[in-house]
């Protein structure tokens, strides 16, 4: 810039005039301009840039915004959270191949972490209300032993308090010696 300033200074009265001559043309401007109407066309024009300058980096944050935000549908899969998806978001907004390839990597190991669906064997309730074979008499004394731990739970748990599994335990402790 220096060296500009020194050629421009370096201008016989003469150059200078062709230079500013050159400028107003530039500007469209009419040659009895003045070098205050030159220097007034120039800062408007720089404000004009500045504005158009300001309007396009707003654009394009909201079109990476957009962008950011398709991605991070893309991986729903992943993410979990609103938090998670304010962090990654952030991150593609820094970097997005970086973020993009952290995320595959992610997907990547879930999936194969991820069990895999095998078909489900079908279970068979047992029918409970039938009597299964074997010997009558072994099946009526365990049936009597069977009520008379009952009946002693029931009585414990009348006279102590007790949870109805405790005092089953404790009458199956008494009974069963």
């Amino acid at each position: 810039m220096a060296e500009n300033d020194k050629k421009i200074a370096d201008l016989t009265p003469e150059e200078r005039q062709n230079y500013l001559a050159q400028v107003k043309q530039k500007l469209n401007m009419p040659a009895e301009a003045d070098d205050f109407e030159v220097v007034v066309r120039l800062v408007t024009i720089i404000a004009q840039q500045q504005e158009r300058y300001q309007q396009l980096a707003g654009a394009t944050a909201q079109a990476q915004g957009e962008m950011a935000n398709r991605d991070i549908e893309s991986f729903r899969d992943v993410i979990s959270s609103k938090e998670e998806a304010d962090f990654w978001h952030a991150q593609i907004l820094a970097n997005r191949d970086e973020a993009l390839a952290a995320l595959g990597a992610f997907r990547k190991k879930l999936q194969e972490v991820a069990p895999k669906k095998q078909p489900m064997a079908v279970r068979v309730a047992p029918i409970v209300n039938r009597v299964l074979p074997g010997n009558p008499a072994e099946d009526e004394a365990a049936q009597k032993q069977a009520r008379a731990i009952a009946n002693r739970a029931a009585e414990i748990q009348r006279t102590t308090g007790q949870q109805y599994w405790a005092s089953f335990d404790q009458a199956v402790r008494e009974l069963t010696k």
